[in-house]
């Protein structure tokens, strides 16, 4: 437990300097390169183990840095974004099933463009909502706001998912008798789910109050918070701790599938790549979606 805690510090202290000194292309490589490395271990771990699922990972990783980046250095313009991704998402699947269709000795062909097309939609497909928070409140193209607004955002979305996890195996390990889902992930208790839920919730809290009241924080993040109500943070962030919840189920019910019991082992207890970011997976999506109601 300690050498898991030392390695959880080191990486988190290694994403603030990043979040908070890095420039927008370096931030932006660090989420690509993140990303490529989770999508890697979702294919090695649906190749191997049970499922022997056939898959193009250089295909798969190749169609996601394309998406990130055509996010990163397109900012939402009227509906030439949305056309334009549109356009870009279909041309990208075309061009794959075109691979599909002249491979000769695919023996499954509709496998091994399940499971491509399974890694690029459930990885950068949501993980790149974390470059549009990046970039919130920025109108130029492949930048990040000039007060790194999106970079405390991130930074709060991150941490309320995170300290949820911390919240669950604090409260749950000691206490935990209730399953949630013994079929999906057996450690999971009922106690832990509502003790990240309190930690989560409390710390949502705590951030809205600094951001109202401490002058450090960026004029973005300031008048965003105005327009926040106490209520609305505490239902905020018990969403967010739900959504990050699902995340981590959904690669556990994957890992289960496939028999393993991480996605890589890469930092000794931690896992790998993935196992660190599946809670991240379709929280930011969410986030995304509130920020933009908030901003309406």
């Amino acid at each position: 437990m300690q050498k898991r805690v030392f390695i959880g510090i080191a990486i988190g202290a290694a994403w603030l300097l990043v979040l908070f000194f890095a420039p927008g292309w370096v931030l932006f490589s660090v989420l690509a390169c993140v990303t490529a490395l989770c999508q890697y271990e979702f294919y090695n771990m649906m190749s191997n183990g049970n499922l022997r699922v056939p898959c193009s990972p250089a295909w798969g990783i190749g169609m996601g840095i394309v998406w990130e980046l055509f996010n990163f250095i397109y900012l939402p313009q009227g509906g030439r974004y949305a056309d334009y991704g549109l356009f870009l998402l279909a041309f990208l699947i075309l061009l794959f099933l075109l691979r599909v269709l002249f491979m000769r000795n695919q023996r499954d062909p509709v496998l091994y463009a399940a499971t491509t097309l399974l890694g690029f939609f459930y990885l950068p497909f949501l993980l790149v909502y974390f470059i549009r928070i990046a970039q919130w409140g920025c109108a130029e193209p492949g930048m990040i706001s000039p007060d790194r607004s999106g970079v405390y955002l991130i930074l709060f979305l991150a941490w309320i998912v995170k300290f949820n996890d911390v919240g669950g195996l604090a409260v749950g390990v000691p206490f935990g008798k209730h399953k949630c889902i013994p079929s999906v992930s057996p450690n999971k208790s009922w106690e832990g789910f509502f003790g990240g839920l309190a930690v989560s919730i409390g710390f949502s809290l705590g951030f809205l109050a600094l951001a109202k009241n401490w002058g450090a924080v960026p004029e973005g993040i300031r008048t965003l918070a105005q327009a926040v109500s106490y209520w609305q943070i505490t239902l905020i962030g018990a969403v967010l701790a739900i959504v990050g919840l699902l995340g981590d189920l959904v690669e556990s019910r994957f890992k289960r599938a496939a028999g393993v019991k991480d996605s890589a082992c890469l930092f000794s207890s931690l896992g790998g790549f993935l196992d660190m970011f599946d809670s991240l997976v379709f929280a930011p999506v969410f986030f995304y979606c509130v920020l933009l109601w908030l901003g309406r």
